[in-house]
């Protein structure tokens, strides 16, 4: 029992020694979780803001030495709120000198700021500088220039961006197109045209076309000199200029007419690919005249209608006799299988003959016409006399 009664004792002042430090406890935990009610709850959401973006950009793009060129600032208020005074800080490559600067923009040394109090910039919405350049004309083909941007505003986050780009030997870029037409006379017509679309002016353009075995018809004066090429020197060209000519050739024979034209210029060019221009012409033989027909431009002669001359002189018509048939002459006509004339035309066949002459026939028709009426006269008498 007195062993037992001393466990317990043990018991109970450990569990007093421990109450201590649990209040000690629990007062740190309080103290953690007033620092927890400090911060807020997790679950609450931040202050609307305003958040700003810059971006760069050079034009020409890869830049030319000696020539001038534009970078343009862009800023983006990608926030809830409105950003209040921004500013815009350009700080340029030093070989770069900058030109003319817009309106609320300053330079100091190679460093440009626009905007400050006057600058705000609502939510969503977008601002853009321009800053015209001149790049060193002293500057090694290939040369890298590097430009730096910042944004920054009252109450709100701020950018940077950098853009690195590279300059170029200036380089003229001549280009030709020719196109060719057949003329009526079977020889081919060509208009050429060369452009200059570099950016410096291209000195020594010229024009070179082979004749191919052609006749050079009409020469331009722009390509002088004689034989069958072509030789057009047309001296310089300044940035966008265009040249055109035209000439006349005449090929040897038929057939396909193909043919180059090329154009070249003084110095290393931007791009050849564009330097040569090619056409192909059918050229087709010229029909020679003949003596047989008609020629092409005239009409075919109108076909004559064919005469047949009468074998035998063919009697006038006449009347019909008293008492013969009218029907004679066409029962004739259907007996020998001809058709009855149309009136107006004439059959130009000839009358078919029996054997008997037409005088012939007449008497006869004469002589029964004559017994006809003696014999109605003789009827008549005999009736009046009484005689049965």
């Amino acid at each position: 029992m007195a062993r037992v009664a001393a466990v317990i004792a043990l018991a109970a002042l450990g569990g007093g020694a421990a109450a201590p430090a649990v209040a000690g406890g629990s007062a740190a935990g309080g103290s953690a979780a007033g620092g927890s009610g400090v911060g807020g709850p997790p679950w609450a959401s931040e202050p609307p803001s305003a958040s700003l973006r810059i971006g760069q950009a050079a034009v020409p793009d890869p830049l030319v030495i000696g020539g001038q060129a534009v970078y343009t600032v862009t800023v983006t208020n990608a926030g809830d709120t409105a950003a209040e005074a921004v500013t815009i800080t350009g700080t340029l490559d030093e070989h770069v000198a900058p030109g003319p600067l817009p309106d609320g923009c300053v330079l100091n040394g190679r460093t440009i700021t626009c905007g400050g109090p006057a600058l705000m910039i609502p939510a969503g919405r977008s601002v853009t500088r321009a800053f015209p350049v001149v790049i060193d004309p002293e500057l090694s083909d290939g040369t890298a220039l590097s430009s730096r941007a910042e944004v920054s505003a009252s109450g709100a986050q701020g950018d940077s961006a950098q853009l690195v780009t590279e300059a170029r030997a200036a380089r003229a870029d001549v280009t030709i197109t020719k196109a060719a037409t057949l003329t009526a006379g079977g020889a081919i017509a060509y208009a050429v045209t060369v452009v200059n679309e570099g950016l410096t002016p291209a000195t020594g353009v010229t024009v070179r076309h082979p004749g191919g075995g052609a006749t050079i018809a009409d020469r331009p004066p722009e390509c002088p000199g004689g034989g069958p090429a072509l030789v057009c020197p047309l001296g310089t060209l300044a940035p966008s200029e265009r040249r055109t000519f035209m000439f006349t050739l005449a090929p040897g024979e038929p057939g396909l007419v193909r043919n180059c034209a090329t154009v070249s210029a003084d110095g290393d060019e931007a791009n050849t690919a564009n330097n040569r221009s090619c056409t192909s012409t059918a050229v087709e033989p010229v029909r020679a005249a003949t003596t047989d027909g008609p020629a092409p431009d005239e009409p075919a002669p109108a076909a004559q209608p064919s005469k047949v001359e009468d074998a035998e002189p063919r009697p006038e018509p006449r009347a019909a006799a008293p008492g013969e048939r009218a029907g004679r002459h066409e029962h004739r006509s259907a007996a020998h299988g001809r058709a009855p004339r149309a009136e107006g035309l004439e059959d130009p066949r000839p009358l078919p003959m029996t054997g008997v002459s037409i005088w012939v026939l007449g008497l006869g028709t004469a002589v029964l016409l004559a017994i006809g009426l003696l014999v109605r006269y003789f009827s008549r008498r005999d009736r009046a006399s009484g005689m049965p």
